[in-house]
């Protein structure tokens, strides 16, 4: 059992990225609405709604990897996991799989 092996921390864990993602997403889909409303003002708000919500998913997409790739690694040991923090998830990521 998780509780047992790995103790109550783990439930947890991944929890960061999740609040980064949360926080990011509201913020790029107002940032790329406005953008998009000033530079496209003859456009409907829901077409400019879409792309904005669509805009700021790609933006934290990575970091929804980062959550999913620190979630799962299920090491007993802090010293033994993979993965320090969600920086330290994308910089890994990005050294050994690239951008493709």
């Amino acid at each position: 059992m998780l509780i047992n092996e790995q103790g109550l921390a783990a439930f947890w864990r991944g929890n960061l990225a999740n609040s980064y993602k949360h926080i990011l997403i509201p913020s790029f889909n107002y940032l790329t609405y406005i953008i998009l409303k000033s530079n496209l003002p003859s456009s409907s708000s829901e077409s400019l709604a879409v792309i904005s919500s669509t805009l700021s998913l790609m933006l934290v997409y990575p970091i929804d990897m980062a959550q999913t790739r620190i979630t799962c690694d299920m090491s007993k040991f802090i010293e033994e996991r993979r993965y320090k923090s969600v920086l330290d998830c994308l910089r890994i990521t990005l050294n050994h799989k690239g951008t493709n």
